[in-house]
């Protein structure tokens, strides 16, 4: 996940899950002179294939807690509020070419790990770079 689309059609599913998945997609990727962003690539195609009210549930280690930065694999560090402000209530990412709407429904820290509840808002692509949550 990240630098390829999810292989199933738009509005498809109720549920999408990530365990132990984000911290390991990159936030920023250079391929052939060109400039991705495959951690936002991702959470686009989370939005796409689910269904509108539909929910996706992750679970990510997380600053500070040390289980973040101990696994070599880990490249995408993240705090309890990359989730909220960049793809939920600010929807910071659109800088970055994020299209999704989601809310957040729930948010708990279990262990060394955020657990989050995201859903999904609306069916269509939100192109305004200015666009919050209301």
């Amino acid at each position: 996940m990240g630098k390829e689309n999810i292989p199933f059609k738009e509005n498809y599913f109720d549920v999408v899950t990530a365990f132990d998945v984000l911290e390991h997609i990159p936030r920023i990727s250079n391929d052939l002179d060109r400039v991705t962003f495959p951690f936002i690539t991702a959470m686009n195609e989370v939005w796409r294939v689910l269904k509108v009210n539909g929910l996706f549930y992750s679970q990510t280690p997380c600053f500070p807690m040390r289980e973040a930065f101990q696994d070599p694999t880990h490249v995408n560090i993240m705090t309890e509020d990359t989730l909220k402000l960049y793809f939920a209530d600010k929807n910071w990412a659109r800088i970055y070419g994020y299209v999704g709407t989601f809310e957040l429904v729930s948010e708990v820290w279990c262990g060394s790990h955020y657990c989050c509840v995201l859903k999904k808002t609306h069916d269509k692509p939100i192109l305004d770079l200015n666009y919050q949550q209301s």
